[in-house]
């Protein structure tokens, strides 16, 4: 089995694509989005702004709000999501031909679709001996949410998963995880 700690010393691309899904909470069209050219790496987070049209935009939810954060996890710097994405693009800084995050496997290295990301997803559950026939690569922002919720304000879990309304949260995503969580990031990274 693959733990989270061999997934973080190699910084391959899925594993990467997977731990951003998991402290983030986001769907892999938004981490399909990610710019470089809009990524900022701060004391306590490495933030993207996203300034592409996404699926939760509306008029009362505009891509204003559209950030991704990305939290550094000191008490333990080996599954640390902020040292894995620095690790993921030093690692592939040498193949870019473009400012989006996740690029391609294979030559020509160009930026890749949602449902690669998606592939990527649902390769490294099954990596870490997950069914995959039961859980899906969107699976993790239901995971991670609800892992969340054990010690968190509901604001932080709609606001990190760009959703408007609790009851969207509550009812779709909101499963039994046994575990306990201080942002959002931070607080699924504390379940393991």
């Amino acid at each position: 089995m693959v733990t989270r700690e061999v997934l973080i010393q190699k910084a391959t691309y899925p594993q990467t694509s997977y731990l951003l899904a998991l402290v983030t909470g986001q769907r892999a069209q938004t981490l399909q989005a990610l710019d470089l050219e809009f990524c900022h790496f701060g004391l306590n987070s490495v933030t993207f702004t996203v300034n592409k049209l996404l699926k939760h935009n509306s008029t009362s939810n505009s891509m204003e709000n559209n950030k991704v954060i990305i939290p550094y996890y000191n008490v333990n710097r080996k599954i640390c999501p902020a040292v894995c994405l620095k690790q993921y693009i030093k690692r592939t800084k040498k193949e870019r031909s473009s400012t989006q995050l996740f690029i391609g496997l294979q030559v020509p290295f160009k930026p890749v679709s949602t449902s690669t990301i998606s592939r990527w997803i649902k390769l490294t559950l099954g990596e870490a001996g997950i069914d995959t026939s039961i859980y899906k690569s969107h699976s993790t922002r239901a995971a991670s949410t609800s892992a969340a919720a054990k010690t968190l304000d509901i604001s932080y879990i709609l606001k990190a998963a760009s959703w408007t309304r609790a009851s969207t949260f509550r009812r779709f995503y909101n499963k039994d995880v046994d575990q306990e969580p201080t942002t959002f990031g931070k607080a699924v990274l504390d379940t393991t």
